[in-house]
């Protein structure tokens, strides 16, 4: 079986200012959220995929729809792991200190984000699941950059090979194979 994964193409979206508050930075991310694709299709499919499982957000979900031809499942499990502010303070912080420190909380389960890293474990691992249980050859799955890098290692525990990616780029495939 082969499994690709695929990060969503770049987002067509400048935020008009990169200092805010907690709750600008809530904003922020729901407007990120929502917002279109610069589509890029240069990226060449090697591979006849029978499937193609994206993320139900619309930045996915237009990538999955540029570079796969037939019927796409849109699932939430592929969603993007939810970060949140982990304070909330009136100062206004640079969105990537936003992003740094809510990964960071993330990654040693402060209760102020929305799913522990456990949790997320558990999620890519009933991807993977779900996967598997199609029994065919081929799947590509278009998701977000932080949960690919999840799924990525659980994909090489499961005994899959292919690239260890630690910041997946936008656009570029990752192709895995267990052998």
């Amino acid at each position: 079986m082969k499994i690709g994964l695929m990060r969503h193409f770049k987002v067509d979206w400048t935020p008009a200012n990169h200092w805010m508050t907690a709750d600008e930075f809530d904003q922020w991310i729901v407007d990120y959220n929502h917002s279109n694709i610069i589509p890029d299709q240069t990226q060449v499919m090697d591979t006849d995929w029978n499937i193609c499982l994206s993320s139900d957000l619309i930045r996915p979900r237009d990538t999955a729809n540029i570079v796969y031809s037939g019927d796409i499942q849109c699932l939430n499990l592929l969603r993007e792991i939810d970060i949140a502010p982990i304070l909330r303070l009136r100062v206004r912080l640079h969105t990537n200190i936003w992003l740094a420190l809510g990964r960071i909380a993330w990654y040693f389960a402060h209760r102020s984000q929305l799913e522990s890293r456990v949790q997320v474990t558990a999620r890519a691992q009933h991807v993977i699941d779900l996967i598997e249980s199609y029994q065919v050859d081929n799947v590509l799955v278009v998701s977000h950059g932080m949960f690919i890098k999840v799924l990525n290692k659980q994909l090489r525990v499961r005994g899959y090979e292919g690239p260890s990616v630690n910041v997946p780029r936008n656009g570029d495939l990752y192709t895995y194979e267990k052998l």
